[in-house]
């Protein structure tokens, strides 16, 4: 709660048992009062649901004004109703859900999140990706680089390789998320097709 209180913090990460459901009301604040661009959660909570953390965070957050640009949001069971609310923050340019969308239809998890006017990097699991919903992927006009963790299946991984999109195997130094370098987004934006 103290480094919360941190005057032009421009991200912020949390990480396994720092985040609690007594903090997300405090992060949305940060988020808004400090004009935080890039904010990091990853729970990977033992003794409480992921998801309470999640769900309460993106409501509020979707309904407030914001400048983030980059979020990530993993390990976290996240619902179709919090794929929707993080469909809302038109402004993100980099979003992270690997590990947190088992909880959702896949298809329609990955349909919900191809409305994102502005993302050019998403991190997913291979496994979110099918013939399903793949053609969603290739139609979001601003996406650059897709970071998978996992393998995409064969007819998917043809179909993808057949377009512009860059294809990244985990969240190595070519995934373009290096917040501590670029908390602005603003490398995102010299990204080059493959």
């Amino acid at each position: 709660k103290a480094l919360l209180h941190v005057n032009q913090i421009e991200w912020f990460g949390l990480k396994d048992a720092s985040v609690t459901p007594d903090t997300v009301s405090l992060l949305v604040a940060t988020v808004v009062t400090k004009n935080l661009r890039t904010l990091v959660l990853n729970p990977r909570v033992h003794n409480e649901d992921p998801s309470t953390i999640a769900k309460p965070f993106l409501s509020k957050l979707a309904i407030t004004k914001n400048k983030l640009k980059q979020l990530c949001i993993s390990h976290c069971a996240l619902d179709a109703v919090d794929c929707e609310n993080i469909a809302r923050l038109n402004d993100l340019t980099y979003l992270n859900v690997m590990n947190s969308l088992a909880q959702v239809p896949r298809p329609r998890a990955v349909a919900i999140l191809s409305k994102m006017p502005n993302l050019k990097i998403l991190a997913i699991n291979g496994e979110d990706i099918s013939q399903a919903n793949v053609d969603k992927v290739i139609a979001m006009k601003s996406l650059k680089k897709l970071i998978v963790a996992n393998r995409l299946k064969p007819g998917v991984q043809e179909k993808l390789s057949n377009t512009s999109i860059q294809i990244i195997k985990g969240l190595g130094p070519d995934s373009g998320f290096q917040p501590w370098k670029s908390a602005n987004a603003e490398s995102l934006e010299s990204t080059d097709a493959r």
